[in-house]
């Protein structure tokens, strides 16, 4: 056998790949055969290499192989051996011969200078160390026993970095040295004993083989910067009827005598680009007929999960996005996010028993991917060729195999082809490669007519196909159809993503704590003191009433049964208590007086009432007085505490007013009062908000501010209010103003982070959320929010942790399991906050957990609606109904929607398909109360007689008056009532519309439409004097019914009250300038008007004909 050594050729080794700079005369790599010095070659002896030898940028390798073990020859144990090592392409070494023994100890040591660059780290990540055994057989003669290799891979895997490391934390090397023991593959099996058996010592030929670095290949953050490709070819389909699978014959240049190999350009550091190659592509049959219409592109492999094993890819044709086209007319993707483009078809002249005719393909057998090395310069250059939509171009070659490299390949040039790979989906968030087929063409240059040639010339009949492919105006390739599957993938994603930094700055960084002057801080804390005092003597007022009665009924208790042992015995001691229980005289009085004093005296409840009072005197001390230093002098103590005594006897007696100024009714808790008005000034802001009377709503939310302003309730109820109403700058104050307040307020954390982040401030976004959850860990709500932003602003690891520890303290706090409970209740609400971005989010992740359901879409017509689309929001109620046509909350919402649009008959009719189904919905009286109000308003002016109408406007007004009864019953409001008012007029009972009127203004006292009617009622009733204060009470809170101002002014008209009516005429044409009957109607008030003026002055006579009647009041 040749041992002759041979160099590094400038070609990849069989079965592997190598990398030439982008020239026409490919250039050995500095470094790597001509600076691939081999320092020393020795045999029996170790070499060292001092480090300070080694020039920058190159490091020493270090091969040892050490003793093997049971080796066999042609003569058995007895087998004289040598080991033949070679790493890569570099040039081979043998060892000394070691004689007649199955265990040679080579002790062969080898050391090589290599030089550090791109080249020779694919080399190390691609190609192997192997070791050829082979025995020295007499006359100089050897045979190749067998072969092992081993990895050199590991040098290059570097441990990763804990991403919430310190920056300053080092840096982990990978491990410098190899030592394994590996088993020699065998060329003659035969040569082998039998494999030994379970628990036998093993038997077989291996080998020790040791590698060493000097230095680590690369510095760590180098790796960190750069980034390692792996690519792996799949196959080319279809392909040439003429590339036949017949065994290969040099005489024969149709036969099975070329190989396969695709080249690319990589970005380098070097040089500009380097050339990759990859090689040993094979013709073999089709196992499986891959699918005529494969999908063509660039699928997107994303990052995994946590939760799933292995990256994931998209489905077939969400493979890149739109742009402009690559050379074989697949579209380059965008870098826009969610716009992946159809992707190419195959050409359409192909005919499909065309394809279906081919069962070969060409084929990369190999198993592992090619690993190219990108450092971090490169790594620029190629972002920057992504982002310019600049596709990698493959070319595609076909050679002849090694043993047949003596024959010259005469249609090399016309088999020669390339692939436009659109590269774009690598710059998307979360891809970590792509994998797809992509069309290939002829590379530019050759042409089908002048490359074709005829291989049907030795006799043979070629097929129409081959007529077909050989024709000079057909593209050999485009013409089938034949399409390159290829994987790529990232060590790391290509979109560079900064790092999660800890937050720095909290909620009084962005919204400074609020500072009140002191003149104010001063006298708000004095009232609060006073309200303090002022409650404390209320309780212990009402302390001393309870031990009052006790300590009576005690004394009434003991007379009794006194008397009744002493019988009738005027002069006996029983009787001493009996003026005491029952005075007759103001003696007696003091007596009980005496008594009670002393009672509380001894049973010591006195102590406890002045101790209990004595912190609520201090704080007065304090804040009205702002005594907080020693008197000077005993006369200015005495002064102060006279004016103390004062001042505290003066709060004693407006408190003590306040519980028994009416002693005919009971006493009622102030705090009960407070809460009660709290609730009821809310109630009317909702219910105006329902009624779209949005400004009548905001008046009712501003005043519960002004009564209750240190109440963050109701500014985060204003505040909600505002951004649901689209009024976007006072919400986000009145959120400001309650965290200026308390930073700790957890639901305006969270209600200003989601608005922050709709408006795309999401540092401060995060700020607020993250502080929420901080300061309630176990919160839901607050874990579900953070989630979602983090998953809208990319950080998938971050949103993962907090999404998951939501669903767990759900589960354990509730049982329920179902992931999307957290996201309904997170969407609820940032839908009342209109909080759109994150709400959009928890909407669509909760209806891609569970598929379509109602609550969902139903959710999503309400962000609509605050939006302002309503043809959205009907799309999202028709979603809904199709999940479910017989749930009422979607014929509800459907009805309201129409209700605000103003279609009444379409609305009638889906409020009444809700009252026919049997479940009930959610806000059943407002349907009552909608309802009720379409069958008033198809009946016109409510005070035309009942004698006038029609049998069925009758029984229209009776069922309206139902509707709003039954609204009454399940939820009392001034409207309802004012309902059931407006259909009783309607009926002619009048005795009942004022009870209904009264009711209203019972709950409401506010609710200018109430008093309106009351008017209306009264000048039917010609109390003419009511009406006018009634009416004066509707103007002063504001009334906006046009349709009711025109009706109250007719019916002044009709009273001969010409001013009244022309006040509200006037309102009524201010409210709808459009009003015929209003306008006539205010044209005959200023007439009656101006006849009563000059009649009074001047005596004249009517100035217009008493005939003039006005049609359609």
């Amino acid at each position: 056998m040749d041992t002759s050594k041979k160099g590094l050729t400038a070609a990849a080794a069989k079965g592997g790949a190598a990398s030439n700079p982008a020239s026409k005369a490919p250039t050995p790599q500095p470094g790597v055969a001509a600076n691939a010095a081999d320092l020393s070659s020795t045999t029996g002896t170790t070499t060292t290499t001092e480090a300070k030898d080694v020039a920058p940028g190159s490091v020493v390798v270090s091969l040892r192989i050490g003793r093997a073990a049971n080796i066999r020859g042609a003569k058995g144990e007895k087998v004289a051996s040598f080991v033949r090592v070679q790493l890569a392409d570099f040039d081979y070494k043998d060892s000394v011969v070691v004689p007649d023994t199955p265990a040679p100890d080579y002790n062969f040591v080898q050391d090589q200078i290599l030089h550090v660059d791109e080249s020779l780290i694919d080399i190390i990540n691609n190609k192997k160390l192997s070791v050829t055994l082979i025995e020295s057989l007499p006359k100089e003669k050897t045979q190749v026993l067998g072969t092992t290799e081993i990895s050199l891979a590991s040098f290059l895997k570097y441990p990763p970095r804990d991403p919430n490391a310190p920056p300053t934390t080092p840096y982990l090397l990978p491990s410098l040295n190899i030592k394994e023991t590996v088993g020699f593959t065998y060329l003659n099996p035969k040569l082998l004993p039998p494999p030994p058996k379970e628990g036998d010592p093993n038997n077989q030929p291996e080998v020790t083989i040791e590698v060493s670095l000097s230095a680590p290949l690369l510095a760590p953050e180098i790796v960190e910067a750069g980034n390692f490709i792996h690519i792996r070819m799949e196959d080319l389909y279809p392909v040439p009827d003429e590339w036949t699978l017949k065994d290969g014959n040099e005489k024969d240049l149709n036969s099975n005598i070329y190989s396969y190999s695709v080249s690319f350009p990589i970005p380098a550091e070097s040089v500009p680009e380097r050339i990759v190659t990859i090689t040993a592509g094979s013709l073999v049959h089709c196992e499986a007929v891959i699918p005529d219409s494969p999908t063509i592109g660039a699928q997107p492999i994303y990052i995994a999960k946590p939760a799933d094993p292995s990256p994931t890819t998209t489905d077939g044709d969400a493979a890149a996005g739109e742009g402009s086209e690559s050379a074989d007319g697949i579209a380059a993707s965008s870098l826009a996010l969610g716009n992946p483009p159809a992707p190419a078809q195959p050409d359409p002249t192909v005919t499909e028993a065309a394809q279906k005719q081919s069962f070969k393909k060409v084929a990369w057998t190999s198993t592992t991917p090619y690993v190219v090395w990108v450092p971090p310069e490169a790594v620029v250059k190629l972002r920057e060729r992504i982002v310019a939509k600049i596709p990698f171009e493959m070319d595609f070659e076909r050679v002849m195999q090694p043993r047949f490299a003596h024959i010259v390949d005469a249609n090399a040039a016309k088999y020669k082809g390339k692939a436009g790979i659109d590269v774009a989906s690598l710059m998307w968030p979360r891809v970590i490669g792509l994998k797809g087929r992509f069309l290939l063409d002829l590379a530019d240059g050759v042409g089908a007519s002048g490359d074709a040639v005829d291989h049907g010339a030795k006799g043979k009949k070629g097929t129409a196909k081959e007529e077909v492919t050989h024709s000079a105006d057909v593209n050999i390739y485009k013409a089938i159809g034949s399409h390159l599957g290829i994987e790529i993938n990232l060590e790391k994603p290509l979109l560079d993503k900064k790092k999660l930094q800890p937050i720095s700055k909290s909620v009084t960084d962005f919204i400074p704590k609020r500072t009140i002057p002191a003149h104010l801080l001063h006298q708000k804390r004095a009232e609060k003191a006073d309200e303090g005092f002022r409650d404390q003597i209320q309780e212990i007022v009402k302390a001393l009433v309870s031990e009052y009665q006790s300590t009576l009924h005690t004394m009434v208790t003991n007379t009794v049964a006194a008397a009744a042992e002493a019988g009738s015995a005027e002069n006996s001691d029983a009787f001493d208590n009996f003026d005491i229980v029952h005075p007759k005289s103001f003696d007696d009085e003091q007596k009980r007086k005496k008594k009670f004093l002393f009672h509380l005296n001894k049973s010591g409840a006195y102590f406890n009432l002045k101790e209990q009072l004595k912190s609520s005197v201090v704080n007065v001390v304090r804040e009205r007085f702002r005594k907080k230093s020693p008197f000077a002098s005993q006369a200015e103590l005495q002064l102060f505490l006279s004016e103390l005594y004062v001042y505290l006897l003066d709060q004693m007696h407006i408190s003590i007013h306040k519980m028994f100024k009416d002693v005919d009714s009971a006493f009622i808790d102030p705090s009960v009062l407070r809460t009660a008005d709290f609730s009821m000034l809310k109630s009317f802001a909702d219910q105006s908000e329902l009624d779209h009377d949005i400004s009548c709503a905001a008046t009712y939310h501003q005043e519960r501010i002004a009564k209750y302003e240190d109440s963050l309730q109701t500014w985060s109820d204003y505040g909600a209010f505002c951004m649901r109403n689209m009024q976007t700058s006072k919400g986000i104050e009145c959120f400001k103003e309650i965290l200026s307040r308390n930073p700790k307020h957890v639901p305006s954390l969270l209600a200003y982070g989601a608005i922050c982040t709709s408006l795309e401030k999401y540092e401060e976004a995060r700020v607020y959320l993250v502080t929420a959850v901080d300061l309630q860990p176990k919160y839901v709500l607050a874990l579900t929010i953070l989630g979602l932003f983090y998953e809208i602003t990319g950080e998938e690891m971050e949103s993962e942790k907090y999404l998951e520890e939501a669903a767990k303290v759900h589960k354990a706090t509730t049982n329920d399991d179902n992931p999307a409970s957290i996201m309904l209740k997170a969407a609820e609400f940032l839908v009342t906050v209109h909080a759109t971005q994150i709400a959009d989010s928890a909407l669509s992740n909760s209806l891609l957990k569970t598929g379509p359901s109602v609550h969902p879409y139903l959710l999503l017509s309400q962000l609509e609606l605050q939006r302002g689309n309503p043809v959205i929001a009907i799309e999202n109620i028709k979603s809904a109904m199709q999940v479910r046509q017989d749930d009422p909350d979607v014929w509800a919402a459907l009805g309201h929607l129409q209700f605000r649009q103003r279609v009444w008959g379409e609305a009638q009719s889906s409020y009444e398909t809700v009252l026919s189904l049997p479940n009930e919905p959610e806000n059943l009286p407002l349907i009552y109360m909608r309802l009720g109000f379409l069958y008033l308003r198809t009946l016109g002016n409510i005070t035309k007689k009942v004698s006038e109408r029609t049998y069925a406007e009758v029984e229209l007004a009776r069922k309206a008056k139902t509707m709003y009864i039954r609204a009454c019953e399940l939820k009392p409001s001034s409207s309802s009532w004012l309902g059931v008012a407006k259909a009783s007029i309607l009926l002619g009972q009048y005795v009942e519309a004022e009870d209904s009127l009264s009711e209203a203004n019972i709950l409401n006292n506010r609710d200018s439409e109430v008093w309106a009617y009351l008017a209306l009622l009264c000048l039917i009733l010609d109390r003419q004097f009511e009406a006018g204060q009634c009416m004066s009470q509707a103007i002063r809170n504001k009334i906006k019914n046009a349709e009711v101002l025109r009706m109250v002014g007719s019916a002044f008209i009709d009273c001969n009250q010409p001013a009244p009516a022309v006040e509200c005429l006037k309102l009524s044409l201010e409210l709808d300038s459009k009003d015929a009957n209003a306008k006539v109607l205010f044209s005959k008030a200023l007439s009656m008007q101006s006849q009563d003026y000059l009649k009074n002055q001047f005596g004249a006579g009517p100035l217009v004909p008493e005939s003039v009647e006005v049609t359609g009041v």
